[in-house]
This record gives structure tokens, C-alpha cells and sequence, in this order.
């Protein structure tokens, strides 16, 4: 799964060599050059927006600390890039390590995957992503809940945790731990299971 912090490191991650970068800030900015620190102000219904030829980033304030390597962006966050879209209350940007975490509930789209909770961390040099805290997710016809759900690129799988249930149709499956095949579909549960299939033909499937 894509990460922001990918679309924004060569964003602003560097003093040189960068693509272009355009901010337009409604309230005006506070710039720094000693400390390399930048921040910009807009608000409800007026944003900042900051965007390249590769992303999009709008929120009510966006602070870059250059020196620090990190960005944060507060107030109704939006991030798009190319396959993604994020929406959270905050986002902190670690470009150096190029690591995220989105707080204060976020939702996450990308290709067929759709993410929502409280909280969010990504790595893209580890290839992971967790989310936490109310955890709702829906993939092709699946959709489910969890308190934790993570996911790791290299294997192509979500695995999810804290009583996770997943439904298709009015079917259900309830487990301890699930682990979901993002290429196949497939899902393994472990714990004790309680489930309820749902036949063709609208009969009623029973626990």
C-alpha cells in the first residue's frame, strides 16, 4: 500500500532538486530561515493547499521543519496522491525516515482497500501500515471491523486483531485473529469462530 510519506518526500524533503512546490496559504504564513522553519495558516473552508505535480495536501495550518526533516498538517487533512486518499484530523510526517501518523480519526482509500479509525502509522521502508482504535474496513465484497488491523506489503496480507469480524452479503465470521489475502481474498481465522452463512436462495443460516 502506497504511503504519503512516499508522495511527500520528494516533495519537500529536500532544498534541492525537488519538483516544484505550490502553496497558497488564505492566512498568510510564518517563516523562519535560521530555525529553516515554515508555517502556513488558512481555515474552515479555506485551507492551506500545497500541491505538486504528484500530490495534493490541504489542512487549516501546515508547519515544515526543515532542519527536523518533518511536516504536520492539522485541521480536516487531505492528502491525494496518485493511488491514495487520506483524510485525518492530523498528520506528522517523518521525511527523513519516511514514516506518517494520522490521529484524530482518519479514513484511507486506496485501489480497492478502504480503511477507517482513530489512529494510523505507516513505514514505507518496512512496508507496513497499522491502524488502531475502531478499525472498519471494506475490501472488494468483504467488509469488517477490528481494533487492529495491519497490514505488510511484502506479503500481500492484512491481518487483524481485537474480536475482528468480517461480513460478505449477510453472511458474518467472527474470531480471535484473522489474517486477510489481499490477492485472493482468502481469509483465515484462528480462535474460537462464530459464523453465520447466509445459502443462496435466502434461507436462514444458523451460528
Amino acid at each position: 500500500m502506497a504511503l504519503a510519506a512516499a508522495a511527500l518526500s520528494p516533495a519537500v524533503g529536500s532544498a534541492e532538486g525537488g519538483p516544484e512546490v505550490e502553496i497558497i496559504a488564505p492566512e498568510g504564513s510564518d517563516i523562519d530561515l535560521k530555525e529553516e522553519s515554515f508555517s502556513y495558516f488558512g481555515r474552515a473552508g479555506q485551507p492551506v493547499i500545497a500541491r505538486t505535480q504528484e500530490l495534493s495536501l490541504t489542512a487549516r495550518r501546515i508547519d515544515y521543519n526543515r532542519k527536523e526533516q518533518e511536516l504536520s498538517a492539522r485541521g480536516d487533512v487531505v492528502l491525494i496522491g496518485e493511488e491514495i486518499k487520506l483524510q485525518a484530523g492530523e498528520v506528522l510526517v517523518d521525511l527523513e525516515e519516511e514514516s506518517l501518523i494520522a490521529t484524530g480519526g482518519f479514513t484511507l482509500t486506496r485501489g480497492e482497500m478502504e480503511l477507517a479509525g482513530r489512529v494510523l502509522t505507516a513505514s514505507r521502508p518496512e512496508g507496513v501500515l497499522t491502524a488502531t482504535e475502531e478499525v472498519k474496513w471494506h475490501f472488494r465484497d468483504l467488509r469488517g471491523e477490528a481494533e487492529e488491523l495491519v497490514y505488510r506489503e511484502d506479503e500481500g496480507k492484512v491481518y487483524l486483531s481485537g474480536s475482528p469480524v468480517a461480513y460478505w452479503g449477510e453472511s458474518y465470521m467472527e474470531g480471535t485473529k484473522m489474517v486477510l489475502h489481499l490477492e485472493t481474498g482468502r481469509i483465515i481465522i484462528t480462535g474460537p469462530v462464530k459464523s453465520k452463512v447466509q445459502p443462496q436462495g435466502g434461507e436462514t443460516g444458523g451460528d
